[in-house]
């Protein structure tokens, strides 16, 4: 992953929205029942998106979040970043921190902030530090999110 310092131009940009996303949670109080927890995938996890392998991984972890469907995370390593481009967008997680987006962009297609991270996350959630992870539904009709377990 790239760090924000590299990015000049989108750095800035991405710390306004970052603090705007972090002000909007000023005045909110941590629900003590929040349960995240991380498991390995045993197996290999793959995102395709237009008929292209975006990330295959034997690290892949589930990050299971109340309320919510299971996410998996890719280790930065196993996905293609060359077809990733930041953007300044961030949204903020009270739990997890902040998060960096990036675009998928191959040939004539594109995946707007479909890929995120939390480069710098809270410390409770360390164990994402250097995983992304894949929004489906921005990768429009053509992905897939494909499991194997050994």
């Amino acid at each position: 992953m790239m760090d924000h310092s590299t990015d000049s131009d989108i750095a800035p940009r991405w710390q306004n929205n970052a603090d705007a996303q972090r002000a909007k949670f000023s005045d909110y109080t941590l629900d003590p029942a929040h349960t995240i927890t991380l498991q390995s995938h045993d197996g290999v996890a793959r995102v395709v998106w237009n008929n292209t392998v975006v990330a295959e991984s034997r690290a892949a972890v589930a990050l299971h979040e109340r309320k919510h469907e299971p996410v998996f995370y890719f280790p930065a390593d196993d996905v293609r970043t060359e077809l990733l481009v930041r953007t300044d967008h961030a949204t903020h997680c009270p739990y997890k921190g902040d998060a960096s987006y990036w675009s998928l962009h191959e040939d004539d297609k594109t995946a707007e902030n479909a890929v995120w991270a939390y480069e710098s996350p809270i410390s409770a959630m360390s164990g994402i530090k250097s995983y992304m992870a894949f929004y489906l539904d921005n990768m429009g009709k053509n992905f897939g999110l494909n499991l194997e377990t050994n």
